[in-house]
């Protein structure tokens, strides 16, 4: 599958870090990428071995597995990728202009920052920006779907609860994709639940008094654009920053911290995959 190197990098002073790489041959049809969820099939936070351990046998037989994206700590939504998540076909998260990976419908890899063009049309006709399972502010929307858990997690402001609307598609959530659906319950009080079959829809109390028409039986569309366009992508992880494009490093003035670093590039015939440790006092430095 893979082959391995490792080696041991003095950084500074008596401090060192391990450096492994591990290298996939892009011709093997029989070897894929997929990303993870921290509660295997919801946003959460695991170590990368509790995530290796909870993959199904759909997924196929783990070989190598590193960190991806960075997420949020905040107690409500511990475990939100930061950015962009599309998990075996699914949008899970949705972009916030950091650097991207991701694998085209045809299989080929491409890098860039993505900018979410998610909106949801109200029975008005007007429409809002609209977020996908993260916290919602009191002037935004955000709609939830059951790989957020059980419940939005969210503190007041009015929530709709979706249902679909007969003959039109649905769920899962796919880049690209457009929802027609239903309202089929309206709640005052946040932290609704969220049933497996069905969408939530947050409405901060601030933004509230703007839309119209928020009552059982009325019809809403869910966009689920992005720029550039992830239509039938698989797999997106977001990441960043980018280090090399073209063959070229890129330059980087701001402040950097050392860390445990991973990172992830490829050529026209392997994909790297390259991890750093650290934090570890007197032992091993970071990047």
């Amino acid at each position: 599958f893979f082959s391995s190197r490792r080696r041991h990098t003095r950084l500074q002073g008596d401090w060192s870090s391990d450096v492994c790489s591990s290298d996939l041959d892009r011709a093997r049809a029989d070897l894929a990428l997929t990303t993870t969820l921290g509660g295997r099939d919801r946003i959460g936070l695991a170590t990368v071995s509790e995530q290796v351990a909870a993959m199904g046998t759909a997924d196929g037989t783990p070989v190598a597995a590193v960190n991806g994206d960075f997420y949020k700590t905040e107690d409500a939504y511990r475990g939100d990728p930061r950015d962009v998540h599309v998990r075996n076909g699914e949008l899970v998260s949705a972009p916030s202009e950091h650097a991207s990976f991701w694998l085209d419908p045809a299989g080929l890899p491409h890098s860039t920052n993505i900018t979410s063009r998610l909106r949801v049309f109200w029975p008005d006709g007007n429409s809002s920006a609209m977020g996908l399972n993260e916290m919602r502010e009191s002037d935004a929307v955000v709609l939830f779907s059951a790989v957020n858990g059980a419940t939005t997690r969210t503190d007041g402001g009015t929530e709709c609860v979706l249902e679909p609307v007969a003959g039109k598609p649905w769920l899962p959530i796919r880049p690209g994709a457009v929802l027609e659906a239903r309202i089929s319950e309206v709640r005052r009080e946040g932290n609704s639940p969220i049933p497996a079959d069905r969408l939530v829809l947050s409405v901060g109390p601030r933004l509230f008094s703007r839309v119209r028409g928020l009552a059982v039986g009325q019809a809403v569309r869910l966009v689920f654009d992005t720029s550039p366009d992830l239509k039938g992508v698989q797999l997106a992880l977001g990441g960043g920053p980018t280090l090399v494009r073209g063959g070229k490093a890129m330059t980087w003035s701001n402040f950097q911290v050392r860390h445990p670093r991973t990172a992830l590039g490829w050529n026209s015939n392997t994909v790297f995959l390259v991890v750093v440790d650290g934090r570890q006092a007197g032992l091993s430095v970071g990047m």
